[in-house]
């Protein structure tokens, strides 16, 4: 029993990034309107794309793996902490998962038959720095999450 729980809490924190990766779909639907990169002007379009990234992405990436791990650590009666290890390594392993779909696409899309060129393409799919918080934003999200359940 104590080993379909941890492959639950594992598969749990899997699925939060692969319902995530789903969400930024329309997420990335939202218009920025043109006035606010006027507004920052071109010398600091890096962090107007910044800003846009925090709000649009890693705010509520934040948000909704707090909301996910909380319900998931809550139903972890024994060890919350071990929990929170599985919790984390499906989160990573779903991480990992999201790129190698965006280097697969990115392949697919240009055509290239070439399978030695993947590791090419995973390089160009991962996330440049300022899109850094939408990663960080899942882990964030569980660790505040494990500090609301071990406070109650």
């Amino acid at each position: 029993m104590k080993h379909l729980l941890r492959i639950g809490f594992f598969v749990s924190g899997f699925a939060l990034t692969v319902a995530a990766g789903y969400f930024s779909g329309y997420l990335a639907a939202l218009v920025v309107p043109k006035t606010y990169f006027v507004f920052f002007g071109y010398k600091h379009r890096t962090l107007a794309w910044v800003i846009v990234n925090f709000l649009y992405f890693a705010l509520p990436f934040f948000l909704l793996s707090l909301g996910w791990c909380w319900l998931t650590l809550r139903a972890a009666s024994s060890s919350i902490k071990e929990a929170a290890w599985f919790c984390f390594g499906g989160i990573l392993l779903g991480l990992v998962y999201e790129e190698w779909l965006a280097a697969t696409a990115l392949r697919a899309a240009e055509g290239l038959p070439n399978p030695s060129y993947f590791i090419t393409y995973l390089w160009h799919a991962l996330p440049n720095w300022p899109a850094l918080p939408n990663l960080l934003a899942f882990p964030a999200g569980l660790l505040a999450a494990f500090a609301l359940v071990r406070r109650n």
